[in-house]
């Protein structure tokens, strides 16, 4: 009787628990947009040079990690402090995405690859237009979609390079 009442109880017990949630493919689909939402917004405020707000897109924790060229910033700060003070030496930026590539990973994580041109033009410089491609992962984090990671690379990165130096600033006539 024991056995049986054990058996019982195990039954009833495994039976009772949830089942874990099924992700459907309308559950991907929205988890995908919510990410590529956030992807749009941070372009967005970049190419209206609003640094600022662009930062608000991406996390700040110390799993973040962000590179660009090659290289890895040491920390959110350290990228966030370059861009602001290249920021002012723009005079516009325009970006566009030519394919959106994306997995969805879980509920809470999409990874992207995606192929972008772009048309840049800082302050005493010519416009420079060039392509790269973005990949990085947008995870859910405390309730918000976040841009968690990201390496961006471009074709001809030194010609990337020198148009993103800024203008030599212009000696004083001498007397």
């Amino acid at each position: 009787m024991r056995t049986s009442s054990t058996v019982i109880a195990l039954v009833v017990v495994v039976g009772c628990r949830n089942a874990p949630p099924v992700f459907t493919d309308a559950s991907k689909a929205a988890v995908a947009d919510s990410a590529k939402a956030v992807l749009q917004t941070a372009m967005g405020n970049a190419d209206k040079l609003d640094f600022s707000a662009y930062f608000q897109s991406l996390a700040t924790d110390t799993t973040a990690k962000y590179a660009e060229a090659g290289a890895l910033y040491p920390s959110f700060d350290d990228m966030k402090k370059g861009y602001m003070e290249l920021g002012p030496q723009f005079e516009s930026l325009a970006q566009a995405v030519d394919g959106w590539n994306l997995l969805v990973l879980s509920p809470d994580a999409v990874a992207f690859t995606l192929p972008f041109h772009f048309t840049l033009n800082l302050k005493g410089r010519p416009k420079f237009s060039s392509s790269g491609v973005w990949s990085g992962v947008v995870r859910r984090i405390d309730g918000r979609w976040l841009i968690a990671q990201s390496h961006e690379s471009w074709q001809n990165q030194d010609k990337v390079i020198a148009a993103l130096t800024p203008a030599p600033a212009k000696a004083p006539p001498t007397k």
